[in-house]
């Protein structure tokens, strides 16, 4: 006798758990840089503290931006949505509301970049 086991709820559960894990290693990586990079004696002028205190958060998740995405997932700056914004020109109307961030790319138009391509149930 053989039991019948349905995977597709392991398989959902578990994407759900390695979304969640990189989620938390972005804001880790992110908070822990932003509150390093605070610790860094600066004293502005007091009407631009305001700048001055954001400045280290907004590089410490530019770190994690790249740490989590670039270097530890693979993934190039436009999976990202990081696209250089297009220049419109006075003879093509039609650039100027074409968004700039890049439509999303099926998974067999993805670089592998030495890997194995990844199938929809995987993530």
């Amino acid at each position: 006798m053989t039991a019948r086991v349905s995977f597709a709820d392991r398989a959902r559960a578990a994407a759900a758990a390695a979304a969640l894990a990189w989620i938390a290693a972005f804001a880790l990586v992110g908070a822990a840089a932003g509150h390093g990079l605070t610790l860094v004696p600066v004293h502005p002028d007091p009407r631009w503290a305001l700048a001055w205190t954001s400045l280290p958060w907004a590089a410490g998740f530019g770190l994690a931006t790249w740490l989590t995405g670039r270097v530890l997932e693979r993934r190039s700056w436009e999976e990202l949505a990081w696209r250089p914004a297009t220049i419109a020109s006075a003879t093509a109307p039609e650039a100027i509301t074409t968004p700039s961030v890049a439509p999303p790319r099926s998974p067999r138009a993805t670089p592998t970049r030495g890997r194995q391509p990844r199938s929809a149930q995987d993530r």
